[in-house]
């Protein structure tokens, strides 16, 4: 039966019921008592042992009890420190690396992504916060960087939607392969193709390389260019460059002289012969080309354009846009076959 002891120092505590004489020891000052043998008794010094004088030196408060003696919360000294495990911080932790991550690394590049995280350190902030879970000053971090990361992360995004010149939804761009709108006869195309450029007709051909030009008069530069056209007409045969140049050495002198035709008959003559020899040129390397295009010879088809380029110059008007656009889509669907031969599905345009 367990009976409560009362020691003379005033210390109580529970312990079993035993035949006179069993001792027991005091957990508070280490005095030996005699074991009382009915309820309410107090325990009176051992015999043999002095009043308020331990027998046995003082036990650790934390120290199991004697075999045989009751252990509750008597056994653990008024103001002794027991240490409580902190609250996982876990949440905290997770909310400010996501908050860091969408104010720093997303905005930028996917803006959406962005947003998505900083709601997610938001969020896990304000539980952490609200459950008093550790790491409190990580959680107010996370809650700050994740709104800021978020509104910038909208700003971004804005811009994408109005099509801001780079971004991810801008016509033409992002990490998908590159588009490119048919080229006309007045644009000549960029340089990484998505679809052929049209061809042009005989008609269109004719009038860009002999029609007239919309140049200031000038009557001193009319008489040079006449000079040097009828210089260049004998040498016209001997390299298409300089039948071209011929050519258009007499469309300055009209313009510049503002006529339509050459005033003299000879010249009005030179001039039409040498414009239907070029025309002719033209035509016939232009339908040679498209016609190696049309059978998917790809790289004939370049080097056939690229020959043509070779009288047309930089400042060819719009002839030699298109047929540089047109040298730069055989040469895309060339590169294109030959990198899908060695990796099926994969390709890049060499610039």
């Amino acid at each position: 039966m367990r009976v409560q002891v009362k020691c003379s120092c005033g210390w109580e505590f529970m312990a079993e019921a035993g035949p006179v004489g069993r001792t027991l020891q005091c957990p508070e000052c280490g005095q030996a008592l005699s074991a009382p043998d009915a309820p309410g008794a107090t325990a009176g010094p051992a015999p043999g042992a002095p009043a308020g004088v331990a027998s046995q030196p003082p036990q650790s408060p934390m120290a199991p009890p004697p075999a045989g003696q009751f252990m509750d919360a008597s056994w653990v000294s008024p103001g002794t420190y027991v240490a409580t495990p902190k609250p996982p911080a876990g949440l905290a932790v997770t909310s400010m690396v996501c908050g860091i991550v969408s104010l720093l690394g997303c905005p930028c590049c996917i803006a959406p992504l962005g947003i998505v995280i900083g709601t997610v350190a938001v969020v896990l902030g304000a539980i952490s916060l609200a459950k008093k879970r550790g790491g409190r000053g990580m959680a107010i971090a996370g809650v700050v960087t994740g709104a800021v990361g978020i509104v910038i992360s909208l700003g971004f995004l804005s811009l994408q939607l109005a099509g801001f010149p780079g971004s991810m939804f801008t016509p033409g761009a992002g990490p998908g392969p590159a588009t490119w709108p048919a080229a006309t006869v007045s644009s000549g195309g960029p340089s990484l193709p998505g679809e052929a450029p049209d061809l042009m007709t005989g008609d269109e051909v004719t009038e860009a390389l002999t029609g007239p030009l919309d140049l200031p008069r000038n009557a001193a530069k009319a008489e040079a260019e006449l000079r040097m056209a009828l210089l260049s007409y004998p040498r016209r045969g001997q390299d298409p460059l300089e039948l071209y140049e011929c050519v258009q050495m007499f469309r300055r002198y009209l313009a510049r002289s503002g006529l339509s035709a050459p005033a003299d008959a000879e010249h009005a003559e030179m001039f039409r012969t040498a414009g239907d020899e070029l025309i002719d040129l033209v035509l016939a390397d232009y339908r040679k080309a498209g016609q190696l295009e049309q059978d998917g010879d790809w790289a004939k088809a370049e080097k056939a354009y690229g020959k043509m380029l070779e009288y047309l110059p930089d400042g060819g008007g719009l002839v030699a846009e298109n047929v540089r656009s047109r040298r730069d889509w055989c040469k895309y669907r060339r590169q294109k076959a030959e990198n899908e031969v060695e990796e099926p599905g994969v390709y890049q345009f060499e610039e």
